[in-house]
C-alpha cells in the first residue's frame, strides 16, 4: 500500500506544477538575433592538379620470340617496332620462288605414283581373273597383290610430300601468333 500512495502524491504535485507553467505567455519568450553570428562566403570552384610519379617494371601477359620455319631471303618486313598487330597478321614475307617449285614438283610426283597405284590395282584384278581360269600361279598374283601395296604406300608417302612442300610455302608467311604490340624488329629485308 505504501507504495501506491507515494506514486499517487508525486503524480498530484507533477499535475500542479504543469497547470503553472501553462499559464506563461508568448509575451516572455525574447528573440535572439543570431545575424551578427553568421556569416557567409561566396563558393568558387577550383581544380586541383597533383602529379606522381611511380616506378615499376611491366611485363607482358604474353610475348614470343618469332623466326620463320622456312629459310630463305627475306622479301618483304611489313612492321614495325611499336605496331600493334592482330592474331594472323603477316609480319615478314621470304621469297617464295623455291617453295612454290617444290610444290610443283610435290604434286607432280603424287601424280605419278598414284597413277602407278591405279595401274599395279588394274593389273591385281587381271591378275586374279587369269588365276581363276590356271593362267597364272597363286605366286605370281601374290607378287602383284605386294607390287599393288607398295604403290598404294608410294601413292600416300607422295602425297605426304605434297603437303609438307605446301606447308613450307604457307611458312614463307611468318604471321602474328596472338593479337599484340611489336615491341622490337631484328630484320630487315
Amino acid at each position: 500500500y505504501m507504495y501506491f500512495f507515494s506514486v499517487g502524491i508525486i503524480l498530484v504535485s507533477l499535475m500542479s506544477c504543469s497547470e503553472e507553467e501553462s499559464k506563461i505567455q508568448a509575451d516572455d519568450i525574447q528573440e535572439v538575433n543570431l545575424s551578427s553570428k553568421v556569416r557567409t562566403k561566396k563558393v568558387s570552384s577550383t581544380t586541383f592538379s597533383s602529379k606522381t610519379e611511380l616506378s615499376a617494371n611491366l611485363q607482358a601477359f604474353r610475348s614470343a620470340v618469332l623466326v620463320p620455319k622456312s629459310p630463305g631471303r627475306i622479301s618483304d618486313v611489313l612492321v614495325r617496332a611499336g605496331d600493334t598487330v592482330q592474331q594472323g597478321d603477316v609480319l615478314l614475307e621470304i621469297e617464295p620462288q623455291d617453295y612454290e617449285i617444290g610444290v610443283k614438283e610435290a604434286h607432280a610426283a603424287y601424280q605419278l605414283a598414284y597413277i602407278q597405284a591405279e595401274q599395279a590395282a588394274s593389273n591385281q584384278t587381271r591378275f586374279e581373273n587369269l588365276l581363276e581360269e590356271g593362267a597364272v600361279t597363286k605366286v605370281q598374283v601374290e607378287e602383284i597383290q605386294i607390287g599393288t601395296k607398295l604403290a598404294r604406300a608410294q601413292s600416300q608417302r607422295a602425297l605426304a610430300g605434297l603437303e609438307i612442300a605446301k606447308s613450307r610455302l604457307d611458312e614463307t608467311k611468318l604471321t602474328a601468333p596472338f593479337d599484340g604490340i611489336i615491341v622490337a624488329r631484328n630484320v630487315e629485308v
